[in-house]
């Protein structure tokens, strides 16, 4: 193995360090502060934004099956307190979920089989346009 590919190796590395570290900082950074705010404070969490990840999928699931945006919805359309506070008793019971999106594995792996893929081609390209000038001498 040439100093090329050795250097072709730490980038790679370091790609798939890098992807998967911003995975775990999507996965671990960004649920509690919003989730507690749309369960605790329906009227100021919006469900669509928890959901708008570039690497992770959130998703909710509730004892009772509700669909958490209607829920929300429903809070905010609430006319009585009594309305609010059966409303919220629901929203605490939600309990949430994460996966990787398939982007995650695209952008994982399709970059690092580009770059390895124009290196090799660049590589054989030099060397046989090189041979050509041999050839001319």
């Amino acid at each position: 193995m040439n100093g090329w590919q050795r250097i072709g190796i730490v980038i790679s590395a370091l790609w798939t360090l890098s992807v998967a570290g911003y995975a775990a900082y999507e996965r671990l950074d960004m649920p509690i502060p919003l989730f507690s705010e749309v369960t605790n404070h329906p009227e100021r969490g919006e469900w669509s934004e928890a959901r708008n990840k570039l690497f992770v999928d959130y998703d909710a699931h509730s004892p009772s099956s509700l669909n958490v945006g209607a829920t929300l919805d429903a809070y905010r359309n609430a006319k009585t307190e009594a309305e609010k506070v059966a409303i919220s008793k629901e929203l605490t019971r939600i309990e949430y979920s994460t996966s990787l999106k398939g982007v995650f594995f695209a952008v994982l792996v399709l970059p690092i089989i580009l770059f390895w893929l124009c290196a090799y081609i660049g590589v054989f390209a030099y060397s046989w346009i090189k041979q050509g000038f041999k050839g001319s001498r």
